[in-house]
């Protein structure tokens, strides 16, 4: 939870790897891990719900 514009959505599209980091790094349980796509994203049991409105037709 934070301002608009604090990074929330951008950290979150990183750890279920929609976007690459170009710095620093993830750790899970004190491991680094590298997060290179959705699928390397669910393999750790991460996954990500969107909010999307435009998804749905009215």
């Amino acid at each position: 939870m934070g301002e608009n514009g604090a990074g929330k959505s951008t950290m979150m599209c990183m750890l279920s790897g929609v976007y690459r980091p170009n710095s620093g790094e993830i750790r899970i349980d004190n491991v680094p891990v590298k997060i290179r796509s959705p699928k390397d994203a669910m393999k750790l049991g991460i996954g990500m719900v969107f909010q999307n409105f435009r998804l749905v037709r009215r």
